[in-house]
């Protein structure tokens, strides 16, 4: 059943009360948090399947093959059929090439390639950037990170100083929270008498009303009254469900399962009164916040696992139609490279490619 259904309804010429109101609005919200989670978890094994079986085979290649580009202008370095010019435009773009991508550090290879082509050393470079990156957060983080020498790249120190950022913040959250239990203690040893006693008050018949729907459901679920075998097992699975949702103090879907029992009828939710809605709806806001933790987590393991940057919100819409782009845009990178390589492979068509390539370089350079 869907939470949809579920409302607080008054005749036509009738008005909710504010506490009707709210709770036919909590009940919209979890239904659009519930379908949210489930567009997650159905577009998961698609996007996992296009990420796997397409993305990261065109990424690999395109990857693959702008090494073998780099390495095939190496070759042109030393080429009397270039002219200095040329020759320098080469040694630019090699240098362009090979320091931007991230296995330079580690591929000795591209790492001797680079080196002939800069005007500085690979090594030296990382580690004064390192190092400046370094005293920059140590400033900002107010702590040692430790040698700059222990970081091999700037990602790795921003890997360690994320790290070192989320034991401080955990740290100041444990503080904060310490710091709040101790004034709660101090507050509840000066006056414990009235806010203390309308909590538990109030936490009390909380309790009590999930109690009170949760014995009705468990009594006319329960397999062993049942003699019809088929019964018996769609009453043994329904009875687990409302274990957990009882569990979880899930109000809506102990609800939901009343009204499909026919032991509430949906239409007689605005005949409950103001104050077992109210607190209703203290449950159902708790819910809320509950699944509104979720679905952020989603979204951020989405976004981290498969290292999606979007400036909008994501949504399983976006994230799938932003896997539709990459895919397309690395397709179209991988045909670039292809047919670059085919144009350095022949000395007379690498010098009008050279050309071509200069110009661009040039705007780009305007253009930033």
């Amino acid at each position: 059943m869907s939470s949809m259904m579920l409302s607080a309804s008054l005749a036509a010429d009738a008005t909710l009360s504010r506490e009707q109101q709210t709770f036919n609005s909590l009940v919209a919200q979890i239904g659009q948090r519930r379908a949210l989670l489930a567009d997650w978890e159905r577009v998961v094994p698609d996007f996992q399947q296009a990420f796997s079986g397409r993305l990261l085979p065109l990424r690999n290649a395109a990857d693959a093959l702008e090494r073998q580009l780099i390495l095939a202008l190496d070759a042109h370095a030393c080429n009397d059929a270039l002219s200095a010019s040329e020759r320098r435009t080469l040694s630019s773009l090699v240098a362009s090439l090979a320091g931007k991508r991230d296995d330079v550090a580690t591929d000795d290879v591209l790492k001797a390639v680079f080196n002939r082509h800069s005007a500085s050393d690979y090594d030296e470079d990382a580690a004064e950037e390192v190092a400046a990156m370094k005293d920059e957060m140590e400033q900002w983080l107010g702590q040692s990170l430790g040698r700059s020498e222990d970081f091999a790249s700037t990602a790795e120190l921003l890997r360690h100083a994320r790290r070192k950022l989320a034991d401080q913040q955990a740290q100041e959250t444990a503080r904060k929270e310490a710091r709040a239990e101790r004034r709660a203690e101090r507050a509840k040893a000066k006056k414990p008498a009235a806010a203390q006693l309308r909590r538990e008050t109030l936490q009390a018949e909380l309790n009590q009303s999930l109690r009170e729907i949760y014995r009705k459901l468990a009594s006319a679920l329960h397999p062993d009254r049942e003699p019809d075998p088929e019964l018996k097992l769609r009453k043994t699975a329904m009875l687990q469900a409302v274990n957990q949702a009882y569990d979880k103090q899930d109000l809506l879907h102990l609800l939901e399962v009343q009204i499909e029992l026919q032991q509430l009828d949906r239409n007689s939710l605005g005949d409950l009164g103001d104050d077992r809605l109210r607190h209703y709806n203290k449950l159902l806001r708790e819910q809320l916040d509950e699944l509104d933790q979720e679905v952020a987590q989603a979204e951020g393991q989405f976004a981290h696992g498969y290292g999606i940057r979007s400036a909008q919100r994501l949504t399983p819409e976006t994230a799938l139609a932003l896997l539709k782009e990459e895919i397309a845009r690395q397709s179209s990178v991988k045909s670039a490279v292809e047919s670059d390589l085919a144009q350095v492979d022949d000395v007379k068509l690498l010098k009008p490619w050279l050309k071509e390539t200069k110009r661009r370089m040039k705007e780009a350079l305007r253009d930033r």
